[in-house]
């Protein structure tokens, strides 16, 4: 179904209206930020931001959901490769933890402000995540790349560590805090699990 032209406009103020918030939060974070000074930045009335978004927290929350409609996709592209399974899991974890570095700035809002991440998503992106690697898991099981083994309870330890990592390192001012963290988790989680060539 083809978007009106009234629905790209409002998807359009929309998107001004939210960089122009992110910009306000990561400069003087989110609880000193006003919707009159979103409104300034964005060039729009009060009343118009207030149309768009019935508050704040709202505004936040759909900043928030716009990251996680961009993560799924990521995911989504990553999951139909044709590399072996734990290719696919290591590069899975380096563009999570990439995306992540992209996102310091909302995921610093969150933790600093203790603001939270989006409860009322169709799907977390925890959630998302654990379910991409417990299938990427189940693959190489089924590849004989590692064996058998409780793929729900490893990608929640994974998923687990690697959020704990985000958070404690989104105030961290280094180039990129991340980069090292998916060889890390696929030293420390996967690969003791491979299947070795001397094994049955």
């Amino acid at each position: 179904m083809q978007e009106s032209r009234e629905e790209r406009r409002r998807r359009e103020d929309e998107n001004e209206v939210l960089d122009a918030a992110l910009a306000l939060f990561v400069a003087q974070g989110y609880h000193g930020t006003s919707m009159q000074q979103i409104a300034d930045k964005a060039s729009f009335s009060v009343g118009k931001i207030y149309k768009l978004f019935p508050s704040k927290d709202d505004l936040f929350r759909c900043l928030q959901e716009r990251g996680m409609h961009e993560l799924r996709a990521v995911f989504e592209s990553g999951t139909a490769s044709d590399a072996q399974p734990l290719e696919i899991l290591l590069a899975t974890l380096k563009t999570a933890f990439d995306f992540a570095f992209g996102k310091r700035d909302i995921i610093r809002i969150q933790v600093l402000e203790r603001l939270g991440r989006p409860q009322d998503a169709a799907q977390s992106i925890t959630d998302m995540f654990r379910d991409h690697t417990r299938e990427v898991l189940d693959r190489a099981i089924v590849a004989g790349q590692l064996r058998p083994l409780d793929t729900e309870l490893l990608s929640t330890m994974i998923v687990g560590a690697g959020s704990a990592l985000v958070d404690r390192l989104a105030a961290n001012e280094d180039l990129d805090p991340y980069a090292e963290i998916p060889e890390r988790i696929m030293d420390l989680m996967i690969r003791p699990h491979q299947v070795r060539r001397e094994e049955p």
